[in-house]
């Protein structure tokens, strides 16, 4: 998924005002696919995912958000 693509999507939701939500569409590195992810801020062009299984945030980069889709908003 591209960066800039995404944050044109938060910027919308944060207008409605909704939460964007994203999930891996495979396994990879520490994440299930399918287990899903709140977006809640840019930082540096990375995106800050809260996960809810361990309660903390991660900041990926572009390349890393390859790996997910957006699933609701």
């Amino acid at each position: 998924m591209k960066i800039d693509y995404l944050m044109e999507l938060k910027n919308n939701d944060l207008q409605v005002p909704r939460n964007t939500y994203l999930v891996p569409i495979k396994k990879f590195k520490d994440f299930d696919k399918g287990e899903m992810f709140w977006l809640k801020r840019f930082e540096n062009r990375k995106a800050v995912l809260f996960r809810t299984r361990d309660g903390l945030e991660y900041h990926l980069t572009e390349e890393n958000l390859k790996n997910f889709k957006l699933t609701g908003r």
